[in-house]
């Protein structure tokens, strides 16, 4: 059985070098290449890894959309947790309560 994470790798790897994702820094768009994405999901689960991990354990993101939040939940998913995305305009109790409720080790 193909995972996902292994047809997202393969995806990168044979796009090696054509944009991945796009986003406005600084008023400029910057591009990130596939080859440059799957390298940023390594190095995201390998530090979930060190710094303790297990597959299945719950990874929370609270962040707005961009690059950094893809590579976030790809590499939670490379890493072999399980990805809780977590609306970033919650209110404080709100968020309180989903990040208590889900059972996250990370955010």
């Amino acid at each position: 059985m193909t995972t996902i994470v292994e047809l997202i790798e393969a995806s990168c790897a044979a796009n090696r070098n054509r944009p991945a994702l796009v986003q406005k820094e600084y008023g400029a768009w910057k591009e990130m290449e596939y080859g440059h994405l799957w390298e940023q999901v390594e190095m995201f689960a390998a530090g979930l890894i060190i710094n303790g991990m297990q597959p299945g354990d719950r990874v929370a993101i609270v962040a707005p959309s961009s690059t950094l939040w893809v590579t976030a939940y790809l590499g939670i998913l490379c890493g072999g947790g399980v990805v809780v995305p977590v609306d970033k305009e919650l209110k404080s109790a709100e968020l309180r309560h989903i990040l208590n409720d889900c059972g996250a080790l990370f955010v």
